[in-house]
């Protein structure tokens, strides 16, 4: 490969190392505020001026719930584990070919980096189909008939349905899921997502970014 090339592909892997890292902080500080404000979804308030709460006042309430915040935060969670893991791939074989298919990127990361078991472990965790750790997120899928990853990221992005699925997208299973189950599952994504940016950045000083 020729050196000036070399050193392009070098700065957008780092980018996308930097990228990841936002995503996923940002995922982590909004699911740090949900469960802060016990993920609080209705706004009740007495009524001693004879008006009901206005929209700028529930908003105001509600705006760190899942209501306003779940679908971005989940989008940007996927988002940043899918360029954390493209970006250490590429560093290690800059001439691959990636595709928006997560999977198959992760496939080639474990082959690579063998040894990074905690980074391994926890993308397992969330690509396999059959984890159930965020339920929520399983019950989504069920309900808009979510079958590939693609899938999942498109109807996160928009409400448009899939080739599965020809109604628009419903998102009430994230929106609205019951909080008994909800909470621990997003304190287990937070702290999942400060383990991988924690590993993350200890094999990025290890690797050949510049």
């Amino acid at each position: 490969m020729e050196e000036v090339n070399k050193q392009i592909i070098l700065e957008e892997t780092y980018n996308r190392f930097l990228l990841a890292q936002q995503y996923l902080t940002a995922s982590k500080n909004l699911l740090d505020l949900m469960i802060e404000n016990n993920n609080k979804r209705v706004y009740i308030r007495k009524v001693t001026d004879g008006k009901n709460a206005n929209i700028d006042e529930i908003f105001e309430n509600l705006k760190n719930s899942s209501i306003f915040t779940i679908i971005p935060t989940i989008f940007s969670f996927y988002q940043g584990l899918e360029l954390i893991i493209k970006a250490f791939v590429l560093i290690a074989n800059p001439d691959l070919k990636l595709t928006h298919n997560i999977k198959l990127s992760f496939k080639e990361f474990a082959k690579i980096y063998t040894k990074e078991k905690e980074i391994i472990s926890l993308c397992e965790k969330y690509l396999n189909e059959s984890d159930t750790s965020l339920t929520f997120l399983k019950q989504f899928q069920e309900d808009n008939n979510i079958r590939k990853s693609t899938e999942l990221y498109n109807a996160l992005r928009y409400p448009e349905g899939n080739e599965n699925n020809i109604k628009s997208i419903d998102y009430c299973a994230l929106k609205y899921y019951d909080n008994k189950q909800f909470i621990p599952q997003i304190k287990q994504l937070s702290n999942d997502i400060e383990t991988l940016i924690k590993y993350s950045v200890k094999l990025h000083r290890k690797s050949k970014f510049i």
